[in-house]
């Protein structure tokens, strides 16, 4: 319930995320298909969850209401809902959890689905025609294009192992090869010895030849050969190498940048000027409550889920970090005046410290150094007048 809490307090609408105000109704499945097709086959890596029961503005949570129980379905009714309208095996969770003495309906789709996709209408639903395939970016729902398809299945096929067959041509068929038999044995034992996984080997017959048939099962680790990773894109392999490989391990193992554990970070390098700031905008924008905020910064770092095990995770040390470029290089905005052009560099500041403190030090500096000003006065009072106002920049 913890998890779900942080969702709502500290989350907007985005694409692993999606508040309803109030409940599907009972006679309108076509709504709750085309919702879970869409959030199902969104391309983030992390768990997805309708909330139902939140009122929302701005795609962020408002007030906390409760759900109508008279239009709530039984978990049986629901998964069968969604075994006879959606195509592709879809794993949803579904319960009602009490927050703030109110009911809220929690509709999730763990992350695991996602080598499934794409999830499609299976039968035709009033206007949700069969085939059809949603998918939500942002906020928003809409129909998959052809980026979004080629991304999914690029992303299916390094997902879920795959099959390599050898005395076929790429054309798919047979031509055989003479020493199937000694490869049979050979095989697996050198790819246990190089990789540390076991295939599947066996040999084939058509038309009178021989063909080896390896089936690579998918998972949950990256695989390493000599030391090096490989992607599988179309018909092409691709060493992953740098940002591509960090991107990789992370997605493999269902974790993303900013939750990775800083060791040897200590609330000691945390700023008490971030964390006083942090409360003070987050109670102001309605997005935790004054009780809320009224705990130690240990439980406050806790509640928005930014500890790994024991240890501040890299989210906690940009946001509250007295010097996280201590800890993460290049952890700092660097603002420039430039004159003819991109080389023309007359002058610069870096502004560090706590990423929340950093923006409004910037906004500051941009107004007093970067940014001219029109004056007048109304009486003895000088005023300034700038071409941006404050909120745009």
């Amino acid at each position: 319930m913890k998890k779900q809490k942080e969702l709502i307090d500290c989350h907007a609408e985005c694409d692993y995320l999606d508040f309803k105000e109030e409940n599907y109704h009972k006679d309108n499945k076509t709504e709750l298909v085309k919702d879970l097709i869409a959030l199902a086959n969104s391309h983030s890596t992390r768990n997805k969850y309708i909330i139902i029961g939140i009122k929302e503005e701005n795609n962020i949570c408002e007030e906390i209401l409760e759900i109508d129980n008279e239009y709530a379905r039984d978990e049986a009714k629901f998964q069968q809902i969604i075994k006879t309208y959606i195509k592709e095996d879809l794993m949803v969770e579904y319960k009602i959890i009490n927050i703030e003495g109110k009911d809220l309906l929690i509709i999730k789709i763990p992350a695991t689905n996602n080598s499934n996709r794409p999830f499609m209408v299976k039968t035709q639903i009033k206007y949700l025609k069969e085939n059809e395939i949603y998918i939500r970016k942002g906020s928003s729902t809409a129909l998959v294009n052809k980026r979004d398809l080629e991304y999914m299945f690029k992303e299916k096929i390094n997902a879920n192992g795959g099959i390599i067959y050898i005395g076929k041509d790429d054309k798919g068929k047979v031509v055989g090869i003479n020493n199937a038999v000694k490869l049979v044995k050979e095989i697996p034992n050198k790819i246990k010895d190089t990789m540390g996984i076991i295939p599947e080997v066996k040999v084939e017959e058509e038309n009178d030849l021989l063909y080896l048939v390896i089936k690579v099962d998918s998972y949950p680790m990256p695989i390493s050969c000599q030391g090096k990773f490989y992607l599988r894109s179309g018909s092409n392999n691709h060493e992953v190498t740098g940002s591509e490989l960090d991107k990789f391990m992370l997605d493999r193992v269902g974790k993303r940048w900013e939750d990775l554990p800083v060791k040897n970070a200590t609330l000691e390098d945390l700023s008490e000027e971030a964390f006083k700031v942090f409360k003070e905008k987050a109670v102001k924008s309605g997005r935790l409550k004054v009780e809320d905020v009224e705990i130690d910064n240990e439980t406050l770092l806790k509640n928005l889920g930014l500890y790994d095990g024991n240890y501040l995770n890299k989210a906690a040390i940009l946001l509250f970090g007295k010097d996280p470029n201590k800890w993460i290089v290049g952890s700092y905005i660097k603002i420039g005046f430039f004159e003819e052009n991109d080389a023309d560099l007359r002058y610069q500041d870096e502004i560090q410290g706590a990423l929340i403190l950093q923006i409004d030090k910037s906004i500051d500096l941009i107004y007093l150094k970067y940014l001219k000003a029109l004056i007048h006065y109304e009486g003895v009072q000088r005023i300034e007048e700038y071409m941006f106002p404050r909120e745009r920049i």
